[in-house]
């Protein structure tokens, strides 16, 4: 009797343990199938989005990290994105298989345009470590670009998202007047597409702005974004240029010549000097140009000059900036009566003009003299 029953009570156990066993395996197959739902897992993923918890968000992600490819940027990247858009509503697709890879589409409707609008998540299986089964991981590779290149001015730091990155090679062009200048090379290998904090450093300028990135093999070109003055520099560079426009047109108006104003500019300078100089010399005094007589018949009445407002155009790897200073003038001419000259009168003719006048310079800054000196000139006027 004792025999039957402990075998009785034997095989109870065992049915017991094999109960057990069924209802522990049944719980892992049910979380199997949970968690290999990739619809479920996209669903979890937005509604982590939704909710702003981007820490949870990198979780579900597939990702090899980089100094650009991180969480840090992951998160900055969506908070971006979020600012231009909210979400009344939202439905989620079955997974679709596709080669290497599931889809999953989410439609909404956005809160700001209300417009119906798609978020693709690519999920793909993977094996990770202390995982019995493997999982579905979300697939980023289509908000990454690879192999992009920035090109900034030699001398200018770049700071990239707020790391100070360093040149990976230089070129050396030619600019529009001929002049060779020097550019270093940025190169990215790996990056979230987006809009990217670009920053800029040189001794007299800065700047601050954001860069677009979309596809693989971007070369993003710096030289002509816009740079500020720093305020050590930017009174002294409005005052140096404001002086010589004001200097340039009183030459021309008591007809001084250039080279009274020709402590302004470089020595390289003073032949585009004479030759712009010359150049306002046959607005303002056409009619002398038009006759064949050498000396000068007419004198300048009136003459309004604007405020001169001035633009940093950018800075070159020879410590140069560009910049466009622009005013306008208006004159009045009249006949020269101290002239005596027989042939006078077949000339006299009083004529006036308004003209709108774009400086396009290229100024350095003599640490020496404390001013500004400029390197190139190039004036382009239109009439009004």
């Amino acid at each position: 009797m004792r025999a039957i029953a402990k075998s009785s009570l034997l095989q109870s156990s065992i049915r017991m343990f094999i109960i057990a066993a069924c209802i522990i395996l049944g719980g892992f197959i049910a979380i199997y199938e949970n968690r290999s739902n990739a619809k479920i897992i996209a669903k979890e993923y937005f509604q982590c989005y939704l909710r702003s918890d981007f820490k949870e968000m990198y979780k579900y992600v597939d990702i090899e990290e980089t100094d650009n490819v991180n969480y840090e940027m992951f998160k900055k990247k969506l908070k971006n994105e979020k600012t231009q858009v909210t979400f009344a509503d939202y439905t989620v697709s079955k997974a679709v298989k596709k080669k290497g890879f599931s889809l999953v589409t989410v439609s909404y409707t956005n809160g700001y345009t209300n417009k119906k609008e798609k978020l693709s998540i690519k999920l793909v299986k993977k094996r990770v470590a202390n995982s019995i089964f493997p999982k579905w991981k979300v697939l980023l590779d289509d908000s990454i670009v690879e192999n992009v290149e920035f090109k900034t001015v030699s001398g200018e730091n770049f700071m990239l998202d707020g790391k100070k990155l360093t040149p990976n090679d230089s070129v050396t062009e030619k600019d529009d007047s001929g002049n060779e200048i020097k550019y270093d090379i940025y190169k990215i290998d790996k990056i979230f597409s987006g809009a990217h904090d670009c920053y800029l450093d040189s001794t007299y300028t800065e700047s601050t702005f954001k860069k677009k990135i979309e596809k693989d093999g971007e070369i993003i070109d710096l030289k002509n974004e816009s740079r500020t003055l720093k305020d050590e520099y930017n009174q002294g560079l409005e005052k140096d240029i404001n002086d010589f426009i004001v200097a340039f047109f009183n030459a021309q108006k008591d007809k001084s010549g250039y080279k009274s104003v020709s402590g302004y500019f470089s020595d390289g300078a003073q032949q585009a000097l004479k030759n712009e100089y010359k150049k306002v010399r046959k607005i303002l005094y056409k009619k002398d140009f038009e006759t064949d007589i050498d000396s000068s018949l007419y004198v300048i009445d009136s003459f309004d000059l604007s405020d001169v407002k001035t633009h940093i155009i950018n800075f070159n790897s020879k410590g140069e900036l560009g910049l466009i200073a622009r005013c306008s003038y208006s004159f009045s001419v009249k006949s020269d009566t101290s002239k005596d000259d027989l042939n006078f009168s077949s000339y006299v003719s009083e004529y006036e003009g308004s003209y709108d006048c774009d400086f396009n310079l290229r100024v350095q800054y003599d640490e020496n003299n404390k001013k500004y000196i400029v390197t190139s000139i190039e004036i382009t006027n239109n009439e009004k």
